[in-house]
Parts: structure tokens; C-alpha cells; sequence
């Protein structure tokens, strides 16, 4: 396939009217020097940015769509997904923050070896807030635990990746923000090859972040989630063999001692058990589901979106 269809970056967004009005006639124009295609995602912004979009001039480069409501973060990047028929595809924050010059090294990167997404590891320049230092700083801890495989920046806006495998698996990640982190790690969890490569970020040029506390605590609840269904036993045998041995080492002593039996102990074994027959369960139910994922129809009903 040409290098005229190799790559479209998806540009969600939600409230980035000002941003949008300085930074996307560059965009565009960056798009049009590398053949790239632009879909710019309005996820139901409640500023001018539909008035704006509506007065640009159309482009070959530029696809629209708009929602009706605020879906969140990741239906945006579904919706993009949809429309997607190039090689790879790209996503891209709204705020000003990236590059769009980035993407050219993680495409690179993506096509000169054998990886499937490429990560923008926002190693430079990226702001620091503590609840965001500590949050990512646990979920690195877990998705280690889980993969045995190290990455410093899994929920970065910026990632370049094969649209096949993505349009594969979006059905089962969720809408909400907590979409960046639960994205890779689907594909991860799938065999597929992640890497990363450190980008530079710049400050937000207008207007605020839409993350909050809430949203690290939403993106930790649907880490857990996910690793239930495609890594249960990691989960569930871990405590199971936790609570068999506090049960063995209470009610032995006792049985020996000629007490009787510990109602104690005898609750911890009861709990072990049930915490191998949960990921028995999970495991089989992790099983099927991973049978199930297939790429989506491309004629596939669109959702409630505008096209222009």
C-alpha cells in the first residue's frame, strides 16, 4: 500500500475550541506534507468547536466527525477507529501538548521493526502532579506483575500502531480516559509487541485538563477489570495460596494440640477454596472471551456521528 495510505492520526476532542482554531490549520498542512489523513473527533464540546469545524473550507486531509453528547475520551477514539483505512493509525491529544513531528519517529520506529504499537514515553517535559506521579506509578507496578514487562507511560495520548489489530480489539476497551492504558495493555495481553520511545511534551497551550483524581481511580478500577478477565489465575491464585497456608499454619498447631478444629482456619481454607474456584471460573469465562475478539465489520453501523 502507498505512503499515501499509510497513516491516519485520530485527534480527539472535547472542549479545545481555542487550541483547535490556532494549532489544526498546522496539523492539517503537516498531514497534507506526509500524505497523511486527519480525523478530528468532536466528542459533544460545549464551546464553538463545532461552529469552527462547520467554517473550515473542506480538505482531502481532514475527516470530521462530530458527537451529539460527551461519550468520553475513548468512544472518541473508536469512533476515529471506524473510519480508518490506512496501515497504521495514530493518536493525537488535542491540547497542544504534541508534536505532530513525533509521530514520524514512532512510525518509523513501528515499520523498521517488529513491534505492533509504539508508545510516546512523555519522558521530557511532561508536568508533574503527585496523585498522577503515585497513580501511574501503581498501575507500572501492576502491569509488571501481570506482563513481566516494564513501561513508564502506557495512558500517553500518543500512541502509533497497526489500525488492523486496533480495530480487533477496541470492543473490549472501555470509553472513559481509562482507554490509553487499557489499549496497550489488550494488545499486550494478546502476544502483540509494545514498545515505547520518549517523546517531548509541551505545556497545555489554553483552557484545562478534563483528569481529575476520579479519573485515576476510574482508570486503576478498569486495570483490575481487565486483568480479571485476561489474567485471572495472576489474580486469584496468589491469594488463594495466601489464605491455604494462613489456614494450614493456624489450624495445625490446634489439631495438634488436641483443641478440635479452628472455626478460624477452617474459614481461611473455605475462603481459599473459593478463591481457586473464582479463577477457574474467570480463566475458562478469559478463555472464551479471548476466542471471541475479531475484527470489526467495516460496515459496521456508525455511531451517533456527523461526518463532513
Amino acid at each position: 500500500m502507498g505512503n499515501e495510505r499509510s497513516l491516519t492520526i485520530i485527534l480527539p476532542s472535547y472542549n479545545e475550541a481555542q487550541n483547535l482554531k490556532v494549532l489544526l490549520p498546522s496539523w492539517i498542512k503537516f498531514c497534507r506534507a506526509h500524505r497523511f489523513k486527519l480525523i478530528l473527533v468532536n466528542d459533544g464540546s460545549r464551546d464553538d468547536t463545532r461552529v469552527f469545524l462547520m467554517s473550515l473550507p473542506a480538505d482531502n486531509r481532514l475527516q470530521v466527525l462530530h458527537h451529539k453528547m460527551n461519550r468520553g475520551y475513548g468512544a472518541a477514539i473508536k469512533s476515529g477507529l471506524r473510519e480508518v483505512r490506512t496501515v497504521y493509525a495514530a493518536t493525537m491529544d488535542a491540547d497542544g501538548q504534541h508534536d505532530p513531528q513525533e509521530i514520524l519517529r514512532l512510525l518509523a520506529c513501528l515499520r523498521s521493526g517488529e513491534a505492533d504499537m509504539i508508545i510516546g514515553s512523555r519522558k521530557r517535559g511532561a508536568p508533574r502532579f503527585v496523585f498522577r506521579s503515585v497513580g501511574k506509578w501503581l498501575i507500572r507496578l501492576f502491569v509488571r506483575f501481570l506482563f513481566s514487562r516494564r513501561f513508564s507511560d502506557l495512558n500517553s495520548g500518543m500512541k502509533v500502531f497497526r489500525a488492523d489489530l486496533a480495530k480487533k480489539y477496541i470492543g473490549v476497551c472501555p470509553n472513559s480516559m481509562a482507554f490509553s492504558d487499557i489499549f496497550a495493555l489488550v494488545f499486550l495481553n494478546q502476544g502483540h509487541l509494545v514498545e515505547e520511545q520518549a517523546i517531548t511534551v509541551r505545556k497545555r497551550r489554553s483552557g484545562n485538563s478534563t483528569i481529575r483524581i476520579r479519573t485515576a481511580f476510574e482508570t486503576a478500577w478498569k486495570i483490575i477489570i481487565i486483568a480479571t478477565l485476561f489474567k485471572p489465575m495472576k489474580i486469584f491464585l496468589p491469594w488463594a495460596a495466601v489464605l491455604f497456608l494462613l489456614g494450614m499454619g493456624w489450624g495445625i498447631p490446634i489439631a495438634l494440640a488436641g483443641r478440635g478444629v479452628s472455626i478460624s482456619a477452617s474459614l481461611l481454607l473455605l475462603s481459599s477454596l473459593l478463591f481457586l474456584v473464582f479463577g477457574l471460573l474467570a480463566e475458562q469465562m478469559s478463555t472464551l472471551i479471548r476466542l471471541k475478539i475479531e475484527p470489526e465489520a467495516v460496515g459496521a453501523p456508525r455511531s451517533h456521528s456527523s461526518v463532513r
